[in-house]
């Protein structure tokens, strides 16, 4: 089950030849569940279990909570909505709980929005609990959240994904940043389309953190020799020797890299 809930693996895996082989030679006794059982039986089931977990979670442990909310348009033009609330265990442990995410067919009103918003706290027994709201600046998501008397806070500058430029290579260094600052927004969205691509496995999302760690010394460097208000020659041997000296040490370090090849 985790290779659907955690690893946002299609269904259809079970069908793969390889995989049938792979499993087969793991346990030749275990019996591949099919598609059908995964999608109408077993998800399901999971669904229901952890839904459980969480009102316990959420009656034993949430006293008060903060609000985010988002609304999107997909690529095939699909509306969803995602509802998540913050709050701190009884063991002073941060905790983000995903209320409800789920295509959102109406106007985008502040009357709609309010409304969904108000319907997921009631399901959750959770409006009188919620202190604090935060969302992006948009005039209808404001009003919602105003209409049902939440304080709020906006996000004038929402973060998106970046294209690299082929001419500049620290472009693809801010593009692998970016995309490791948004691998919950990324991962949550691809579970969601229908004609997804592929999805990134656990060794790649570790792989480019990796890169980001390797690569930011030498993004450092290009800024620091790229200035124009300073004399930038004087720093070239400076920055040349830093560099060498930062890579000498990231050979000790043991990145997952090189077992990736």
């Amino acid at each position: 089950m985790k290779l659907f809930i955690k690893d946002l693996q299609p269904f259809s895996v079970v069908e793969d030849t390889g995989f049938k082989e792979f499993v087969n030679m793991l346990n030749p006794g275990y019996k591949i569940p099919n598609r059908h059982s995964i999608s109408k039986t077993l998800i399901p089931a999971a669904y229901e279990k952890y839904v459980n977990e969480v009102k316990e979670t959420i009656s034993n442990e949430l006293v008060t909570a903060c609000l985010t909310t988002d609304c999107w348009t997909s690529r095939d033009n699909k509306s969803y909505i995602a509802i998540t609330v913050h709050f701190i265990d009884n063991n002073f442990n941060l905790k983000s709980i995903l209320l409800s995410c789920h295509s959102f067919i109406e106007n985008h009103t502040s009357e709609n929005l309010a409304e969904q918003i108000n319907k997921t706290l009631d399901a959750w027994n959770l409006k009188s609990k919620i202190v604090f709201s935060v969302s992006d600046n948009a005039y209808n998501i404001q009003n919602a959240l105003a209409q049902l008397k939440f304080k709020h806070f906006g996000i004038d500058n929402p973060l998106k994904v970046l294209q690299d430029v082929a001419t500049r290579w620290n472009a693809t260094f801010y593009m692998l940043e970016r995309f490791v600052q948004l691998e919950t927004s990324i991962r949550g969205t691809m579970g969601l389309l229908d004609n997804a691509p592929p999805c990134l496995n656990s060794d790649e999302w570790t792989a480019i953190k990796e890169f980001c760690n390797i690569l930011r010394p030498f993004e450092e460097a290009t800024r620091a020799v790229s200035g124009d208000q300073y004399m930038t020659a004087s720093l070239v041997i400076v920055i040349a020797q830093g560099l060498k000296n930062v890579c000498e040490q990231m050979k000790n370090e043991n990145y997952s890299l090189r077992t990736l090849g």
